[in-house]
Parts: structure tokens; C-alpha cells; sequence
């Protein structure tokens, strides 16, 4: 029969008669079917709809399950069809190469970092300089820690000396106190910085900026002292009131001139050596590094990609060979359960035949009951054909032969896989030894080939 599916029913199909007898008896009172009916009619016709259209709905519902196995089945069969040892290699031998435009991006990378380790060379030896940079690494990072720890020393001190001479006790003479770390800390490191980038050979613009510097800091914090003097004293009238107290100058006055100053020069020294005094010494030096460092990620990134694939390669043979296993496990459960419905349909074949033939035999029984002798039934009540049922065959691809000979195969991978693990982590190896010997010759030849430039 076709293949007929649950969904595919009419829902018209006649509803299923139960009470043959009692249908028979009242048929055969009133002469139905007549004597002369050559073919069933009537509740023998709805019998048979009935019964049929019972099996069609099971049958459908049975032959949809087997659709999913044999899908399943055949996902099981196409990946053992497609397992090819030889194309994992190949494929692995393939995956292994380094990327023609990798290759050109390092050739790049090592010409950037050669050329800039050149200019490097010849700028040493053009101001003939034989000592290494001296800079901060993090020179943002180098200001803040500076302004930190000094702020926080220099305003303690200060304040320290400023309290005894003003009015509002600590809290002001901390307020007074950070004005001058302020300008002495941020002064200084601004004076040292510029300082700095100012040409070795300009020898004049670099001493009149450290005594300019100087001489600031100096009259600063002389003159906050004085001030701090003229508080304690009440002679802060005017500016030359505070000046005359220069010569009674007490010790906290005088070691708050001398914290102000030494820190404005620490300050200055800290600045300057945030770059090296060789102006674009630095530069230079940070430029080589930079490069060198883009050259060896580039070199470190092509060897960690390699390791990646060998140890894929490994894990990737363990995930097939437990695939490979599951799925041998799911056809033969599948192919199992395949011909136990194909059983099934068999016997609801067989009983949807009996029970048809047991159905129209009660209900012709009754009927000759509720005859009148006159009334004879038709010649073919004598006759009891058995009902036939279309019962679908089993599918090729269920048959035993089949079945066994793909189960075999299967063992046959199984087995084969099993076998063949230790050479191919063998190969595995030998090729990560082989690629890796590979790569350090092509880095070392991108490394020659880079070294040329001028």
C-alpha cells in the first residue's frame, strides 16, 4: 500500500459500528440487503470503511516513526561513509601552513623593526652616545606618583611650621600649606620637563632656565617665610614690613624656606628625567621597542596558532572516534526498533483482517436470524472471502542482510579507528616537529631578508 500518514485521513471516514448483531437482526426484518444484492452494501461497507480507516490511522502513525529512524539511520550510515583518515591528514598538513598574507604582514613587521633598530644605531652614533636611555616607561603614571608622595610630605611639613602662625590652627595653616607644595611640586616638575627637550648643545637656554628656576624658587619660598614671621610678629602691614623681618627669622620659618626649596628642586630633577637628556633619545629608543615588540607577537602568535591546531588535531580524533562509536550504538537501537514497528504493523495488519471477517460474520448470522424464510439473503452470504489488508513490506534498508552488513562495516571503523590512533598522533607529532622547524627557518629567512634595509 502507500505509504499513508495520520495527517492524510479523511476526517469524514465512517464512525466505527459496535453493535453488529443488533444492525443484522434489524437489517434482516425488513429484507436488507435484498436477495438479489450481488456485493455487500450498507453496514457490510461501513464494516469494512471502518476497520480500514482504523488501520490507516495506526499504520500512519506507525510508518511516521519509521520515517525518524530511518532518517537517523542514514545521518549514522553518511558519517561513516564520509570518515577518511588519509583527508583528516591532508587537511591537517593544509591547516598547518602559514597564510601567504601572514607571512607578508611579518615581513613587514620585521622591516619596520629592523629599520627602526637602524636608526636607532646610526642616531647613537651620529652624537656618539655609548650609555642606554634613561626615562620613565609610564611617564603619566611617574608624574602622579611624584605629586602624590611629594604633595603629601611637603604639605605635612609645611603645614606643620605654618600652624603655630595663623590664626585658624592646622586646618587653615594645611590650606597655606598646600598653595606652596602646589607651586613648588607642580613648578618644578614643569621647569624639569621642559628643561629636558631643550638641545644638549644649547648650553646658554639650559643654564638660564635652571637659574631662572632657581632664583624663583628661592625668592618664593623666602618670601613665604618671612610672611609666615611677619603673622607671628603683626609686622605684615605692607610688603617691605614683611621684608624687615628677614633678620629675626625664626627655626620654623627657616626650615620652611628650606623644605619649599628642596623639594622644588626634586621636583625639577624628577621632571627632567622623565625623558632621557638626549632630546628624541627616547624616541627613538620607544620607536625600536614598539617595533620589536609588533615583530615578536607576530612570531609568537604564528607558533601559538600551530601548537592550537596539533592539540585540536588530537582532540578532534578523540570526539570522531566517540561519534563514530554513538553512532553505530543509534543504528543498531534504531534498526532494532525499525523492525519491531514493521512487526507491529504486521500484526495490526493480521488483526485488522480478523476482526473485519469476525464483524461481518456476526452481522450476517443475525441478519439470516431476522429473516423471513420468504425473504432469502443474497447468494453471496454463503461466501466468506477472507479480508486482505495491504500491509506495507519491510524496507530495504531494514532488511537483515542489510542491516548485519552495515553493522559490520561499522565494527570494521570502529575498529579501524582504534588502530590507527597511535600512528596518527604520531603523525601528529612529527608534523608539529616538521612545521615548527619549518616556521623558525621562514622567521629566520624574513628576519635575513629584513636586515638589508637601509
Amino acid at each position: 500500500m502507500d505509504k499513508v500518514k495520520a495527517k492524510d485521513l479523511d476526517p469524514n471516514t465512517p464512525v466505527k459500528l459496535e453493535h453488529f448483531a443488533e444492525q443484522g437482526r434489524e437489517d434482516g426484518v425488513r429484507g436488507f440487503p435484498p436477495s438479489g444484492a450481488e456485493k455487500p452494501t450498507g453496514c457490510e461497507t461501513n464494516i469494512i470503511a471502518d476497520k480500514k480507516a482504523e488501520y490507516i490511522h495506526q499504520a500512519g502513525l506507525i510508518l511516521d516513526e519509521v520515517d525518524k529512524i530511518r532518517n537517523a539511520t542514514e545521518a549514522a550510515k553518511d558519517q561513516i561513509k564520509a570518515l577518511d583518515i588519509s583527508a583528516l591528514k591532508k587537511n591537517l598538513e593544509r591547516t598547518t601552513y602559514i597564510p601567504a598574507a601572514t607571512i607578508e604582514d611579518m615581513k613587514r613587521a620585521a622591516s619596520a623593526f629592523f629599520k627602526a633598530t637602524e636608526n636607532y644605531r646610526l642616531f647613537r652614533e651620529r652624537l656618539d652616545i655609548r650609555r642606554e636611555p634613561k626615562y620613565s616607561k609610564n611617564k603619566e603614571k611617574a608624574i602622579k606618583i611624584d605629586l602624590l608622595w611629594m604633595g603629601i610630605v611637603e604639605a605635612t611639613a609645611g603645614g606643620f611650621f605654618l600652624a603655630s602662625s595663623v590664626v585658624g590652627g592646622w586646618p587653615e595653616a594645611m590650606v597655606q600649606s598646600l598653595f606652596i607644595t602646589g607651586f613648588n611640586v607642580i613648578g618644578g616638575l614643569w621647569a624639569g620637563d621642559k628643561y629636558a627637550k631643550i638641545p644638549m648643545k644649547d648650553k646658554k637656554t639650559r643654564i638660564g632656565l635652571k637659574t631662572l628656576f632657581g632664583t624663583i624658587s628661592l625668592v618664593f619660598n623666602t618670601f613665604m617665610g618671612l610672611y609666615r614671621e611677619a603673622t607671628i610678629s603683626g609686622n605684615d602691614s605692607g610688603f617691605m614690613a614683611i621684608l624687615g623681618n628677614f633678620s629675626s627669622l625664626s627655626m620654623e620659618s627657616v626650615l620652611l624656606i628650606l623644605t619649599g626649596v628642596i623639594f622644588s628642586c626634586i621636583a625639577f630633577r624628577n621632571g627632567k628625567n622623565y625623558d632621557d637628556p638626549i632630546p628624541d633619545y627616547k624616541k627613538m629608543h620607544l620607536a625600536m621597542l614598539e617595533a620589536q615588540s609588533k615583530w615578536e607577537a607576530m612570531v609568537d602568535s604564528v607558533t601559538t596558532n600551530l601548537g592550537k591546531i596539533i592539540t585540536n588535531a588530537i582532540e578532534e580524533f578523540n570526539i570522531l572516534q566517540s561519534n563514530i562509536a554513538s553512532s553505530s550504538s543509534t543504528y543498531k537501537s534504531d534498526t532494532a526498533k525499525g523492525e519491531r514497528l514493521f512487526k507491529d504493523l504486521k500484526n495490526l495488519g493480521e488483526q485488522t483482517n480478523d476482526q473485519t471477517d469476525n464483524n461481518k460474520r456476526e452481522y450476517r448470522e443475525n441478519n439470516l436470524i431476522g429473516r423471513n424464510r420468504n425473504d432469502p439473503a443474497p447468494a453471496y452470504f454463503e461466501d466468506y472471502p477472507p479480508t486482505i489488508t495491504d500491509i506495507p513490506s519491510i524496507p530495504d534498508w531494514l532488511e537483515k542482510e542489510t542491516v548485519e552488513a552495515t553493522k559490520l562495516q561499522m565494527e570494521t571503523v570502529i575498529e579501524d579507528l582504534k588502530n590507527s590512533k597511535p600512528e596518527f598522533i604520531e603523525f601528529v607529532q612529527e608534523l608539529n616537529e616538521r612545521r615548527g622547524e619549518e616556521y623558525r627557518n621562514q622567521f629566520s629567512k624574513i628576519e635575513e631578508e629584513a636586515s638589508y634595509v637601509k
